[in-house]
């Protein structure tokens, strides 16, 4: 009876083993591995945040979870869940109150509506859901879109994509399936975010990474826009001005601002170090 019940609440999960990986795109998931992999997701959450917990509800144990789980009534289930979507609420500053109706979801619907709060940089969304056992490891598309961090920052989602680098600590190099890096997506925007562009390369985004694709460096971005500023900030954070770090796949900056006659961003490359003797400009 109460596996029937939870399966009509829909309750949320998190992913931290292999074996529940498939949980998190499942609309019919098993309750209580369910509960527990929420649980083990609200924990890792509040580690991260540095939230003073403690307690029994409080652990990484997700089989222990489980097994408790099958042997507790429906409310209090839903009372630990609760109980500890609102500590996280606390812990971050109350940013918004608890929505109850999240506690009930499964974790592809938390997953698809964290995704849509992010791309609408709604921050107190974000928190919300958050709090309420959502997954880090979730990727829109059955896992195919990228992580969370991937898709605030190629959407200019700035307040979102601060949360999960300072408070989440998640990774600014993430990248979706097949895709440019996140900096090539921030360069490409009509109105670039300069203080974003700089706020991400401060905060260890690889000026060099070109994501899952062979090319498209983000300086190469910079320089077919004709955007000295942006180009300014790659060069001054480590970018390559030879673009050779992926060898020679791609026409280089210093080949591409010559096309371009653009003789602000020749002088800048060369004083970077690109030279129209190197390797990969020999090779056009």
């Amino acid at each position: 009876m109460f596996k029937a019940v939870l399966r009509v609440l829909g309750i949320g999960l998190w992913c931290f083993s292999a074996n529940a990986h498939a949980y998190l795109y499942s609309e019919n998931p098993d309750p209580c591995e369910d509960y527990a992999l929420k649980s083990v997701n609200q924990y890792a959450i509040a580690k991260l945040l540095r939230c003073p917990v403690s307690g029994l509800r409080w652990n990484a144990n997700e089989k222990g979870q489980v097994r408790w789980c099958n042997t507790a009534r429906t409310e209090v289930i839903l009372g630990e869940t609760r109980a500890r979507a609102e500590t996280l609420l606390r812990c971050m500053g109350n940013p918004a109150p608890l929505n109850p109706d999240d506690l009930t979801k499964v974790s592809n619907t938390l997953g698809e509506e964290m995704n849509s709060a992010v791309m609408k940089d709604n921050i107190k969304r974000v928190m919300q859901l958050a709090a309420a056992g959502w997954s880090m490891q979730f990727q829109g598309n059955a896992g195919n879109d990228g992580l969370i961090s991937f898709i605030a920052i190629a959407n200019n989602a700035e307040k979102s994509a601060r949360f999960f680098l300072e408070k989440l600590k998640m990774d600014p190099n993430s990248t979706s399936n097949g895709g440019p890096s996140n900096l090539y997506y921030v360069i490409n925007r009509p109105r670039v975010n300069y203080q974003f562009l700089e706020y991400l390369l401060k905060h260890k985004a690889d000026p060099n990474s070109t994501g899952e694709s062979s090319s498209n460096l983000p300086l190469n971005m910079a320089v077919d826009k004709r955007d000295l500023r942006a180009a300014q900030l790659l060069l001054k954070y480590g970018a390559d001005a030879k673009g050779s770090i992926r060898g020679c796949l791609d026409t280089p900056p210093l080949a591409r601002a010559i096309k371009k006659n653009d003789a602000a961003m020749i002088q800048l490359l060369k004083k970077h170090g690109a030279k129209e003797t190197d390797e990969c400009m020999l090779l056009r």
